[in-house]
């Protein structure tokens, strides 16, 4: 038996899949055939009698999907597939909305990044310059407090840098 939504994702007739049982596969991009194949080959030679693959077609539209393929195999007394029954979803639009996700907390991070380097970073090197130049005319008045001072900025110089490399 195969679903009617067969056509829908694949695009081609169930007639066409009767008639070549393998045609399905060749609706599978390059890239993703070998793990699909191997999958299949490790149920042939009766490693595992289940499957669970993620790969993409392209339908006669030119359009690519995502397909999660489950199934099991049932063997004869002679260990060969016997029944193979599975289901195939199209997870194109979980796929694109994890790929969404993924693109939207990379600009966050980007964002973060850039306001750590051109906000934070710039206004702790201010301080840190505003700490020197007020250690430096403390330094005759009062030592005890120039010598703060130096502390705090060498502080505020590691914070920046430490900043600058979060960024």
């Amino acid at each position: 038996y195969v679903s009617p939504a067969y056509e829908k994702i694949w695009g081609r007739t169930i007639e066409s899949l009767y008639e070549d049982g393998g045609s399905w596969g060749d609706a599978i991009l390059e890239e993703d055939r070998s793990k699909v194949s191997r999958s299949f080959e490790r149920l042939r030679e009766g490693y595992t009698s289940e499957f669970d693959e993620v790969y993409r077609i392209r339908d006669l539209q030119g359009q690519v999907r995502w397909i999660r393929d489950r199934g099991y195999a049932s063997y004869d007394a002679a260990g060969r597939i016997d029944c193979l029954t599975g289901v195939a979803a199209d997870v194109s639009e979980t796929k694109n909305l994890e790929r969404q996700a993924t693109e939207s907390a990379e600009k966050e991070r980007m964002r973060i990044g850039r306001d750590l380097h051109d906000d934070l970073c710039q206004q702790l090197i201010a301080l840190s310059l505003k700490c020197g130049t007020l250690k430096d005319r403390l330094a005759q008045k009062a030592p005890e407090l120039s010598e703060a001072l130096q502390s705090l900025t060498e502080g505020l110089r590691t914070a920046a840098t430490q900043s600058r490399h979060v960024a």
